[in-house]
């Protein structure tokens, strides 16, 4: 069994690769931009040691993500697109910091390196990957292939031979190439981001790992899954065939596992004392050296000899017993009795939660035939454990790496808060883009548990509470009738300079002095509606560049005194054969909702709803700049009227909708490709089941139902819904 050898404080910020030079050296890369070459030295005792050379330091802010070793050079690449080979025993004053490689071709970060040697003809290859969908095979260090064909990140490859490949990727496929053409796809193996490859060709497999948490071991030629292996309780960051017939996984679960082949089982579970374990390495004499969130490396050995004394073992059992957990990752209503720690487990690396004599929730890993604490369970709602940030106390308080090289901002939050509300403050305090936006609040959600409704205007989170359901209703989300959502932000300065600029080219241009009053007058729609409506029209009737005016209406659809002005805006922009006018449409339409005056009158109109989802298109390519956005609109367009549909017990209007969702959009795969599309159709037909029974009923026999659920049936929004439909 592995025990701890050496614990190494290396970086300054996250290690996310180690690649192996052979039993006494490995080189090591970070997120602060250096490359670090490692050295055993003799053992003093029964002490093992390391030294090191700072081999390469980015001088750009950049950080790198992976490494790669062949014939005296390790390569590392990074955000900067460029993968760089340095000679690994050359420390930066040697090397003056000047790659004797540099390979250049990817337009995005490089996130996976792989090489292979041609014993027969003495060629050096590499392999690398990249979020630019691509991956680059090269030749002695000249470009040879890229590989297109891959619709998201290409996080992983292996070089099975000099004119053969295999990638995995963000868009859940496998692909076997020969040469720069694609020959096999293997699809169905995992239901999230598959982050890393490896290839056993003595035995004709492969193993992927995916954010799903699995494991697959599959046949090579087919792609037939042969073994899954379960274990980590999050995402699998890397996975790799290891000596004598193992297999070796790491994640961010806080883990490294070793699985026995032959068995095709779990072997050994080692917890760590930091959040994300992001890589590792064998080196030529069996040992395992592991990279982390924390900055730390850690050697872990079979041996003996090289294992660290009684008081390090110690010390590093009790950093780890001491460590905190987020109660997000594990699951509390499943708490044991104290008594089950004088049992001997169930399997080894199993994890219980109990409660201490103190009250306190803690969690035992059952691991070498005993129970070991890895950790206090922290963070969970209603928990009395708070945290003080300027004189008041949270539940979390994050730390958020907005730039590389400048510390992290402080981010505070309660379990209790409006995620958004949050996020505006955060952004607002440190002068941060609005970009940012929807980003900070999938990071609060990711990291707290909760649960959000929209990801690209207003939210309704669902609250946490401390006190049981009430017994009246068994359902969790359905029906979800709290608000309409809204599609209305916008940048003021992005919009009027965007006017002024076409204005210049337009044959009929708005007077300057109105271009002026422009910008001010969208600080206060409400009360500048009017001015706003007329600039939309003169822009309508009189330019060739009719987009602003629909982007204006958008805007002030909320305030406009009647729906007579909106009608011939929705008329010609749904009909339109611009995607982009059609997106701007229907946003007018979303934003209906919010008219108090006149919107929910207008919108339920048969011929209006009727005529909007015969109109809407659902055929959207992919390659639209703004696809993502129309499927959204169009989405939140449908969950908006279920709302009104269960709000009004409106059933003459089921039929429509229910039809525009199971036969139009539904059917559509570019809709369902979409997770958050995908997730507001669900809601949306989840809404109309609770006004229309036969829809639950059928639920399980739909299509489109189906492939959602088949695609993201690991993601606990969507399993709430899919409980309340019994599906």
């Amino acid at each position: 069994m592995y025990q701890l050898s050496s614990s190494l404080a290396a970086h300054d910020q996250d290690v996310k690769d180690i690649v192996a030079i052979d039993e006494t050296s490995f080189s090591s890369c970070s997120r602060d931009g250096s490359v670090k070459t490692w050295f055993r030295e003799k053992s003093s005792g029964s002490s093992v040691t390391w030294d090191h050379i700072v081999v390469h330091q980015s001088t750009n802010k950049s950080y790198i993500n992976c490494l790669s070793f062949i014939d005296g050079i390790v390569y590392d690449g990074g955000n900067n697109k460029l993968i760089q080979g340095f000679p690994y025993l050359s420390n930066i004053q040697e090397n003056e910091n000047e790659p004797v490689f540099s390979l250049s071709k990817h337009t995005a970060n490089v996130c996976s390196l792989s090489s292979f040697y041609d014993a027969s003809l003495g060629d050096n290859y590499i392999i690398s990957c990249s979020w630019d969908s691509t991956a680059i095979v090269w030749k002695n260090n000249e470009f040879l292939f890229q590989l297109r064909g891959h619709q998201s990140s290409v996080w992983d490859a292996k070089i099975i031979d000099p004119t053969t490949f295999i990638t995995c990727s963000a868009d859940r496929t496998v692909k076997v190439w020969s040469k720069g053409t694609c020959v096999k796809t293997f699809e169905n193996l995992h239901n999230d981001v598959i982050r890393a490859i490896d290839v056993d060709l003595e035995n004709s497999i492969f193993a992927t790992s995916s954010n799903d948490g699995f494991i697959y071991v599959c046949d090579l030629q087919t792609g037939a899954p042969k073994a899954t292996l379960r274990g980590h309780d999050s995402f699998v960051y890397k996975v790799k065939f290891a000596q004598n017939q193992k297999l070796i996984s790491c994640g961010e679960d806080r883990t490294f596992r070793v699985w026995d082949m032959k068995k095709l089982a779990e072997q050994q579970c080692i917890v760590l004392p930091a959040t994300s374990i992001w890589s590792f390495d064998q080196l030529s004499n069996g040992d395992i050296v592991v990279g982390s969130s924390d900055g730390m490396i850690r050697v872990f050995t079979e041996s003996v000899e090289r294992r660290a004394a009684a008081e390090q073992l110690k010390a590093f059992a009790e950093e780890v017993s001491n460590s905190s957990i987020s109660s997000q990752t594990i699951d509390e209503k499943n708490i044991s009795p104290p008594e089950i720690l004088s049992k001997p487990g169930k399997k080894d690396g199993q994890v219980v939660v109990v409660k201490s004599l103190q009250g306190n929730l803690e969690a035992h890993q059952f691991t070498n035939n005993t129970w070991v604490k890895v950790g206090d369970v922290v963070g969970g709602v209603g928990s009395d454990q708070k945290v003080e940030y300027e004189g008041k106390k949270y539940d979390y308080v994050f730390d958020v790496d907005i730039e590389d090289g400048k510390p992290p901002l402080k981010l505070p939050y309660n379990a209790n808060d409006n995620v958004y509300s949050v996020a505006e403050n955060f952004l607002s305090k440190y002068e941060l883009p609005a970009s940012y936006r929807e980003e900070i609040v999938r990071f609060i959600i990711q990291n707290t548990g909760g649960v959000a409704m929209d990801s690209t205007g207003l939210t309704a989170q669902a609250q946490p509470t401390t006190t049981p359901a009430a017994p009246a209703s068994t359902l969790k989300v359905l029906p979800f009738t709290d608000q309409y959502l809204t599609l209305a932000n916008f940048k003021k300065t992005l919009l009027s300079k965007g006017i002024v600029k076409i204005n210049v080219n337009e044959e009929i241009q708005i007077p300057e002095e109105q271009l002026m009053e422009f910008e001010n007058a969208l600080d206060n729609q409400a009360s500048n509606v009017d001015f706003l409506y007329t600039e939309a029209e003169f822009i309508k009737h009189n330019w060739k560049m009719k987009l602003p005016a629909y982007d204006i209406m958008r805007i002030i659809t909320p305030f406009l005194p009647s729906s007579s002005k909106l009608v011939p805006f929705v008329h010609d922009g749904v009909a339109s054969d611009d995607l982009n006018i059609n997106l701007m449409a229907i946003r007018c339409l979303v934003n209906c909702f919010q008219n108090e005056e006149w919107g929910i009158p207008f919108l339920e109109q048969v011929d209006i709803y009727e005529f909007v989802f015969k109109s809407v298109k659902s055929d959207i390519p992919e390659t639209f700049k703004q696809c993502p956005q129309l499927l959204i609109a169009i989405a939140t367009l449908l969950f908006n009227y279920s709302v009104l549909t269960v709000r009004k017990s409106n059933l003459e209007m089921v039929p429509v909708v229910a039809d525009a969702l199971n036969n139009k959009f539904g059917a559509s795969p570019v809709f369902i490709n979409n997770e958050e599309a995908a997730y507001r159709l669900l809601m949306a037909y989840g809404n109309l089941a609770t006004v229309e029974p036969t829809l639950k009923q059928f639920a399980k026999s739909i299509k489109w139902l189906k492939q959602v659920k088949t695609r993201y049936d690991h993601i606990g929004r969507f399993i709430d819904v899919f409980e309340d439909l019994s599906m």
